[in-house]
């Protein structure tokens, strides 16, 4: 309801509540670029973080997506590793 209603914030939230990690991801990569540009990396560090390790591992695109609201955060280690993640990826195909 919440995603119908253009009410994304709401929709994430309600994503990572229900624990379906494939609709977080979804959504995050809809509004990653929106969010940023608004000053929202903040938030899309706790949506990401919410998303289990090994869930966010296999998928690079959501991995580079949260490496940048890492880095606007200062998580710089935390970007690092993803980064890595990803590089290894990509060296792979």
């Amino acid at each position: 309801w919440f995603e119908q209603n253009d009410l994304m914030t709401e929709a994430i939230q309600h994503a990572i509540v229900a624990q379906n990690w494939e609709r977080t991801a979804r959504l995050l990569s809809e509004v990653n670029d929106e969010i940023l540009k608004n000053g929202g990396a903040t938030s899309l560090v706790r949506w990401y973080a919410a998303i289990p390790k090994e869930i966010l591992l296999q998928e690079p695109r959501l991995c580079f997506d949260y490496s940048w609201p890492l880095l606007l955060t200062g998580h710089y280690p935390e970007a690092a590793e993803l980064l890595d993640h990803v590089e290894g990826i990509a060296q792979e195909i």
